[in-house]
């Protein structure tokens, strides 16, 4: 076997890209009097070792999750023991997905909808079921397709990222059986952003930003350190691979390097630089996807105190020209960020320094992201998702009811039919013979759109919600093969005798249908009368004889004969009623 490449060879980032159309510029900034709100409260955070057994803090001191709340589905593994030691902890387990065509996991920050967050995914192959057979499969965020992962080999580590705002208190992540192989995932995160974030895209509702690629371009590729947590509050991974030139540090340290906007890169990144032989800085990227759109961040920081105030600079994007600039003064920072357009799918970049510049450009860190314009489809109406995710709930509905139930349209729920509506609406449900138990859950009354329903051949009980009979669409309706009882809605009785429904309701033996079930005499309540009123009626007759039989003037005893009859006359009668009770 081979021997596995060391981690900092090995991370790499790979993507594939789609294309957009919108555009804005933002001119070199640097804010001397804005210190950035450092979002330190890592309460915020979500990190997530998927396949893990329990939580537990890192050694970076990051709190990760096991993935046991956010999927109920897929299994748990651990990577082959000739890839331990050489990655995270969080990336020797993993989980994959084996059934099903779309898994998907469910975030609900804390800050809920229209708020950006940096998201990420790590994927670590290492070999785990033992086929050596790197799989590949699609990621969707939401309804939308996000990229295709291609681990292509056992000991690579794939990383993906993207800035996106939901419409939802959700947030929806997919992976999708392309059949290529069993998809899985090691590790995920997110990262709330504040608000007016460089990275912000509340501008672009129909778009979200992907990483293609981020730079630590001073750090050259034989230093294995990485910049993370917590040197960067936000864990981003700075890469060091970046085309070499010639090295410029800072001799100070590092916290010494000025803080002047929120996603500045940590001081770490912004202590060394790249400075040009001559007097052009080149980075050229291309992905071959024609009309790409792009977003470029440079970031600046000035390591060299005898060069302060002596760098000035244009900066040329795929042809066209920004500035002059000069660089921030000795430990301050500033940053530019360009939206270009790229028809050949390429980004060629030029920092050259100005006549009469008395240093070289230098440039700290790069970020590219593409830009995704997403679908305009809209994800199946809310009130319709609520109803079938309580009814999953309540019934334990282990189909592959993953994600959205209708988009996107390649990979709907089973067992269920969409229109073709924006948002799209359920108009048939069929879970006939799924095992289910209990009562008909209300829920069912809010599939405003549902023209047929089928539970039949489970083993429902109780009786049929009256609720059923308000579904306007609704035109068929099987219960059959239940155990309801009871009798039937009047209203789905009137529907169904004016052809306006398609009833069935046989093979329930306590349901009454087609008439109604017949009142019964309520045996109970004489029982208790009687019980109640015996006693009562027998005190009563024992007082009125005391009264009638009290001594009269003369000392001795006086009786009404005709009295004492008539209340013979009634004890006879309430006894003769005791025996004649059913």
């Amino acid at each position: 076997m081979s021997r596995v490449p060391t981690l900092f060879l090995i991370l790499k980032v790979w993507f594939i890209f789609i294309s957009s159309t919108k555009s804005y510029e933002v001119d070199l900034k640097t804010y001397e009097n804005y210190r950035r709100e450092l979002i330190s409260e890592t309460e915020n955070f979500i990190n997530i070792d998927c396949g893990a057994p329990t939580n537990y803090t890192d050694i970076f001191g990051r709190y990760f999750e096991s993935d046991t709340n956010y999927v109920d589905t897929g299994e748990v593994s651990q990577i082959s023991p000739n890839y331990m030691g050489l990655y995270w902890s969080q990336l020797t387990r993993l989980r994959s997905f084996p059934q099903g065509k779309k898994n998907c996991y469910v975030l609900r920050p804390k800050q809920g909808k229209n708020v950006d967050y940096l998201i990420s995914f790590f994927f670590v192959y290492g070999n785990y079921d033992g086929r050596n057979t790197p799989p590949t499969f699609d990621l969707y965020i939401g309804v939308n397709y996000w990229e295709t992962i291609r681990m292509g080999d056992s000991a690579r580590i794939i990383f993906s990222e993207i800035v996106h705002v939901p419409t939802t208190d959700t947030i929806e992540v997919c992976l999708v059986n392309t059949n290529l192989g069993v998809p899985f995932i090691s590790a995920l995160q997110l990262r709330p952003l504040i608000n007016n974030s460089i990275y912000q895209v509340n501008s672009f509702s129909s778009q979200l930003n992907k990483l293609v690629n981020r730079y630590d371009c001073g750090r050259t590729p034989i230093e294995s350190t990485i910049a993370r947590y917590q040197d960067d509050v936000y864990d981003r991974i700075w890469s060091n691979d970046f085309p070499s030139r010639t090295p410029v540090n800072t001799s100070q340290s590092n916290s010494i390097i000025s803080v002047y906007y929120t996603e500045q890169p940590p001081a770490a990144v912004l202590s060394s630089a790249i400075q040009s032989l001559g007097t052009e800085i080149r980075y050229n990227f291309t992905n071959g996807m024609p009309n790409s759109e792009f977003l470029v961040y440079l970031h600046f920081a000035e390591v060299v105190q005898s060069a302060q105030g002596q760098r000035n600079f244009t900066i040329t994007i795929n042809g066209v020209t920004y500035g002059p600039y000069s660089s921030p003064d000795y430990l301050k920072t500033s940053f530019f960020i360009q939206k270009v357009s790229a028809q050949q799918g390429a980004v060629q970049l030029s920092i050259l320094a100005t006549p009469g510049s008395q240093f070289p450009p230098i440039l700290n860190a790069l970020e590219i992201f593409q830009v995704i314009q997403l679908l305009d489809q809209l994800p199946t109406d809310p009130e319709d998702v609520s109803s079938l995710l309580e009814f999953k709930r309540i019934y334990g509905v282990t189909e592959d009811w993953q994600g959205d139930p209708c988009v996107p349209t390649a990979y709907p729920w089973s067992r269920l039919t969409c229109n073709s509506d924006n948002p799209p609406r359920i108009i048939s449900l069929n879970l006939s013979s799924s095992g289910l138990t209990g009562n008909i859950t209300a829920s069912l009354s809010n599939l405003k759109f549902v023209q047929e329903l089928d539970l039949s051949y489970n083993q429902l009980t109780g009786s049929i919600p009256e609720s059923l009979a308000e579904l306007p669409s609704l035109v068929f309706l099987n219960l059959a093969g239940n155990k309801l009882e009871g009798s039937v809605p009047k209203a789905l009785l009137e529907k169904s005798k004016t052809g306006a429904l398609n009833l069935r309701l046989h093979d329930n033996p306590k349901l009454c249908f087609p008439d109604p079930c017949k009142q019964k005499k309520n045996k109970t309540i004489i029982i208790i009368v009687v019980v109640v009123g015996a006693p009562i009626l027998v005190g009563a007759i024992v007082i009125l004889l005391v009264y009638l039989c009290k001594p009269d003037g003369r000392g001795g005893k006086f009786i009404l004969v005709f009295d004492i009859f008539i209340v013979l006359i009634l004890l006879r009668t309430f006894t003769h009623f005791c025996f004649l009770l059913p």
